[in-house]
């Protein structure tokens, strides 16, 4: 019993009990390795030399950001201002028919301009311009020396009989009788004349009928010509107004 107890301790002390153990650390293990001892170092160089390239690519990109949203504001701009007139006539582009926006709605904005003009322009407004009191003393004088001119000089010609019984002071008063009722009569003349032109005549549908034959390419040539400069101003702003957006946007992406 002794010698047993004796062999127990000594199993339970001694270094045959450690068979089932490692006698090496994984980690110290794969270190010793040589294969992986050349290999890993130089694969971490590759990934790093690729996450270099990505970023600096990726910089590089972020870099344009200001430069194509300026090209892309003075592109918009400048499409903006060729539509206008162009194209003249419709262009069928498969899916829809592209034409300029002025020459496309002609006709309404024809129809339009020509029901505004007569409402800015009824007969009543142009009737009491036009027979005012000072237009009328305006042309009396006229009107006098013509009637002056026709009893002294056309009648007795005319009527050589009535030339005798009349003298200056008859064709005064004549003249003056004549005058006076002419006062009267020239504003009614003109106001009837008015009414009458303003029934048969379509003032909406003349202006309408006239901006629908205007040409859109002497039209387009005109505007182009007189507002070349602003629009070129507008476009360069435009531009710089991209830019700075674009600036903005690159500053959040890298993080500022």
């Amino acid at each position: 019993m002794v010698a047993v107890a004796q062999l127990v301790r000594a199993s339970d002390c001694g270094s045959e009990g450690r068979g089932f153990e490692t006698h090496q650390s994984p980690r110290k293990a794969l270190g010793n390795c040589p294969v992986l001892f050349f290999i890993r170092p130089r694969y971490c160089l590759i990934f790093n030399y690729l996450s270099f390239l990505c970023k600096s690519k990726l910089l590089g990109m972020l870099y344009l950001i200001p430069v194509i949203s300026a090209f892309i504001t003075w592109f918009v701009t400048w499409v903006i201002f060729k539509l206008i007139f162009s194209p003249i006539r419709p262009v069928n582009l498969g899916f829809f028919t592209l034409q300029g926006i002025l020459p496309k709605h002609q006709p309404s904005i024809a129809n339009d301009l020509g029901k505004y003009v007569a409402q800015q322009f009824p007969v009543d407004s142009i009737k009491q311009s036009i027979a005012s009191p000072e237009k009328i003393k305006a042309i009396l004088p006229f009107v006098e020396q013509h009637i002056d001119d026709f009893l002294r000089n056309k009648l007795p010609k005319k009527m050589p009989v009535i030339a005798m019984f009349i003298g200056d002071s008859t064709i005064n008063q004549m003249k003056a009788t004549l005058m006076g009722e002419l006062d009267e009569l020239i504003p009614k003349l003109i106001g009837q004349y008015l009414d009458k032109t303003a029934e048969e005549v379509d003032i909406a549908g003349l202006v309408a009928k006239k901006i629908e034959t205007v040409s859109m390419e002497e039209l387009s040539q005109n505007f182009y010509g007189k507002m070349g400069k602003t629009i070129t101003a507008i476009q360069w702003s435009a531009a710089a107004f991209g830019f700075v957006a674009g600036w903005i946007q690159w500053c959040i992406a890298i993080g500022f």
